[in-house]
């Protein structure tokens, strides 16, 4: 993977699942700049995993992480919409 950039389209990495991640950070409440900032992460990371760059395994993680820690809105799943493909 090229230094300079921290994220790569091919070869090693995990691709973040973005229907996934958007109902978790709304079923929290979060957005995803406070999100970042929880898990300890460059926001540019999450921009660009938005756009099909691959991420690691430790940022997924960092990722998960930070979201188990953060409770779910109480009655957040009875009002939210479902996640859209």
């Amino acid at each position: 993977m090229d230094q300079r950039n921290p994220g790569s389209r091919r070869g090693d990495g995990l691709l973040l699942d973005q229907v996934r991640l958007d109902a978790e950070v709304r079923r929290r409440g979060l957005t995803d700049k406070k999100l970042c900032e929880l898990a300890g992460i460059n926001p540019m990371l999450l921009s660009r995993a938005r756009r099909g760059y691959r991420l690691r395994q430790q940022t997924i993680r960092a990722l998960g992480d930070a979201l188990f820690k953060q409770p779910v809105i109480s009655g957040a799943d009875l009002i939210l919409a479902e996640p859209t493909a």
